[in-house]
């Protein structure tokens, strides 16, 4: 029993004439999975689990695929499927459950392993049945594009003149790459305020953030406002809340622009961050081996058009608009 991927629709394109980034990857026998219409700033896409309908949010800054309590029922495990599962991620699995068929679109998973846990945010339940993690991602060779809101996917890693062939074909297209490593999640280097900063990407945050340590470091001004309704003319900060998962919680927040911020050769302007506390999130703390100082969230991904290759390791942030070959 191993985990298979079989993709059941790919089309080709003529040779010698213009070729979209949809067709090259139709050729490169990708998959394709389209977020929901009415979901425009989060990557969550309509399947099927056991012949019922699911939905499933893409975040790139989970570890293991989860699926809530309730979308788990009647699931077994492996070893009351009385099988061994050998994935190619997780190595041998015991625990959780085993996803026999799951479905996006055309295509259907085979004997994707997944977690039971109880999706809430803030004692409130998501408004999604489960989330595909980095191990899904990666045992599936997945392309997130952020920018388009689709999942692309594959049976098996693309060969070496592949790969090379689908970066060229990106270049030409006005992307530019940056590479990306592993700590606490997929992590590039950024400059904000012209210091070294690193986040993690996450298209499961709504927001990118930084860690409040960063204040100081990164000479950070959060933003304020005056409430003549309290009765009181003295700025006070602009903030909410935000809420984690499970026992993350919930936690105080403030808002700062920076002056500056650079991804690889590509400079932004008026980015806003969410700054609060990411103890919690087990980021930017040095006794979890964390060296992260924050999360490149939806909001920037989003408006910078990135694509993250994940077993290529690299994100590529749209600069152009699409040039014909």
């Amino acid at each position: 029993m191993s985990a298979v991927l079989l993709v059941t629709s790919a089309c080709g394109a003529e040779p010698g004439k213009t070729e979209s980034f949809e067709a090259h990857l139709a050729r490169l026998h990708y998959g394709v999975a389209v977020r929901q219409k009415d979901k425009p700033n989060r990557l969550i896409l309509e399947g099927t689990l056991g012949g019922k309908r699911v939905l499933f949010w893409v975040d790139t800054g989970w570890g293991l695929t989860a699926l809530d309590e309730r979308a788990a029922r009647g699931l077994k495990s492996a070893a009351e499927l009385g099988v061994i599962l050998e994935d190619p991620i997780l190595g041998p699995i015991t625990n959780g459950v085993v996803m026999e068929k799951l479905g996006f679109g055309n295509s259907e998973f085979l004997n994707q392993p997944a977690s039971i846990r109880r999706l809430e945010m803030d004692s409130n339940k998501m408004d999604v049945d489960g989330v595909l993690g980095m191990d899904f991602l990666l045992r599936n060779h997945c392309l997130v594009d952020c920018g388009n809101g689709r999942l692309y996917f594959r049976g098996e890693e693309l060969a070496t003149d592949e790969s090379s062939e689908l970066d060229e074909h990106l270049r030409k297209l006005g992307y530019m790459e940056v590479p990306m490593r592993w700590d606490f999640g997929y992590v590039i280097e950024t400059r904000i305020n012209n210091q070294d900063v690193r986040l993690v990407v996450d298209t499961g945050a709504f927001n990118s953030v930084l860690d409040e340590t960063q204040i100081s470091r990164l000479s950070l001004k959060t933003e304020k406002v005056r409430n003549p309704e309290t009765g009181t003319m003295v700025a006070q900060d602009i903030g909410g809340r935000a809420a984690g998962v499970g026992e993350i919680g919930v936690h105080r927040t403030r808002v700062s622009t920076p002056i500056s911020l650079q991804i690889g050769s590509h400079s932004l302007t008026a980015s806003r961050f969410v700054i609060v506390n990411l103890k919690s999130w087990g980021i930017g703390v040095p006794e979890n081996g964390a060296t992260t100082h924050g999360l490149l969230g939806e909001d920037l991904l989003i408006t910078n058009g990135a694509l993250i290759n994940c077993s290529g390791k690299k994100i590529w942030f749209r600069l152009a608009k699409a040039k014909s070959r």
